[in-house]
């Protein structure tokens, strides 16, 4: 959509890279709402896959509920060469750093809800496909700030001021709603 408003020379992985640190940036910049992962959990198994958007360090808290719902415990986070406690969880590191071990075991079925920082996702120009992981309703903040850049790249920079100002404003709409939330979490059921 930016080529369509500023028509460029500019390659596809510049552009992509460039989207790549914008959304880094707006990742570190806005307070991006604290998520929930809600994972079904069997009885006798104590490893479980994350989901790939789930980064191991962002994760904020962990408990796991019986299926009845009668039961919660929140559990303590242990990493490699701590002394494993009751109600830890830990991250199984090597081939999949996605793995999440419980401790101990549970016995019963039920699942665990996963309090965590959402992180952005690797924009690459090989697969041209990938949307950045921002707010769905503000996805145009990327396209004027690409747009602006490339506007300033020819030296338009009335163009660019525009488009600047349409990302500003756009920027300003969303952090202002994200913050708006009373209760900001978001909960997803993985089965």
């Amino acid at each position: 959509m930016a080529d369509k408003r500023v028509p460029n020379t500019e390659t596809d992985a510049e552009k992509v890279e460039f989207l790549d640190q914008l959304q880094k940036q707006l990742y570190r910049k806005i307070e991006i709402p604290e998520k929930i992962e809600k994972i079904s959990t069997t009885a006798e198994i104590s490893l479980y896959t994350l989901p790939s958007y789930i980064v191991p360090n962002r994760i904020k808290s962990i408990s796991l509920t019986k299926l009845d719902g009668t039961e919660s415990t929140n559990y303590e986070f242990r990493e490699d060469g701590q002394e494993v406690v009751y109600n830890c969880y830990y991250i199984i590191n090597g081939i999949n750093s996605n793995t999440l071990g419980i401790y101990p075991t549970p016995t019963e079925a039920g699942y665990m809800l996963i309090n965590f920082m959402d992180s952005p996702n690797t924009l690459d120009s090989g697969d041209m496909n990938t949307v950045p992981r921002f707010f769905d309703d503000y996805q145009m903040v990327f396209v004027y700030k690409l747009a602006s850049e490339l506007a300033k790249l020819q030296r338009d920079i009335d163009l660019a001021n525009n488009y600047e100002a349409e990302y500003s404003a756009l920027l300003k709409d969303a952090i202002k709603e994200i913050n708006y939330e009373p209760s900001s979490m978001q909960v997803k059921t993985i089965w």
